[in-house]
C-alpha cells in the first residue's frame, strides 16, 4: 500500500512538472476572429487544471477547468469588426494573444494551384505590389506537413499583409 502511495504521489510530480498551458497556432499573435459569433476557443494545459480567459474586448473573465485529457474551451462571443485587441489566458503560466482583429473569415482552398509563385507573373502585377498596403488583411499560412494519422491541429503562422510574394498571389485570389 505504501508504495502505490509513493507511486501516486510521485506521479502528481511529474504530471505537474510536465504541465504547459498551449494554444493551436490557429489562436495566435495577427489573428482575426469572425465576428458577431461565438468562437470555440480552445488549448491545452495539465489535467484538472483551472483556465482564465480574458478577451479585451469586453473585459470579461471566462473560466473553465481542463479535462482529465488536459483539453480546456470556453465560448468566446466576439463584436463587431475592429481591433487590435488582445486576449489573455492563464493557467500554469500566461499566454497573450497580441494584435487580434474582428472581421470576417474566407478560406480559400485548392490543391497545387495554390502553391504557384507570383513571382512566375510580377511583371503583370507591377502597380497591385506598388499600391498594396493593407495591415488588416491577415492571412493564416498553413505548412506542409504530412502524418500517417489524423492531426489535432492545423500548424501554422497568421501573417499581416505585405507585398511579400506568398501574399501577393493570395491576396490575388481575395
Amino acid at each position: 500500500m505504501k508504495k502505490i502511495y509513493l507511486l501516486l504521489v510521485a506521479s502528481a510530480f511529474y504530471f505537474s512538472a510536465n504541465a504547459y498551458l498551449r494554444l493551436p497556432d490557429i489562436f495566435s499573435d495577427n489573428m482575426v476572429l469572425q465576428q458577431q459569433t461565438t468562437i470555440h476557443f480552445y488549448g491545452w494545459s495539465g489535467p484538472i487544471q483551472k483556465i482564465s480567459v480574458i478577451a479585451s474586448w469586453n473585459g470579461d473573465t471566462l473560466k473553465t477547468s481542463t479535462l482529465s485529457d488536459a483539453v480546456w474551451t470556453v465560448d468566446l462571443k466576439t463584436p463587431k469588426a475592429g481591433g487590435p485587441y488582445t486576449i489573455t489566458v492563464i493557467g500554469d503560466s500566461t499566454i497573450t494573444i497580441h494584435n487580434v482583429l474582428i472581421g470576417d473569415n474566407w478560406i480559400c482552398t485548392g490543391q497545387s494551384n495554390m502553391e504557384f509563385s507570383p513571382d512566375w507573373h510580377k511583371n503583370y502585377y507591377k502597380q497591385e505590389v506598388a499600391e498594396a498596403n493593407h495591415p488588416e488583411i491577415r492571412f493564416f499560412h498553413i505548412w506542409n506537413i504530412s502524418a500517417p494519422y489524423p492531426q489535432q491541429e492545423v500548424r501554422g503562422k497568421w501573417e499581416v499583409f505585405n507585398v511579400s510574394p506568398f501574399q501577393l498571389v493570395i491576396t490575388l485570389i481575395f
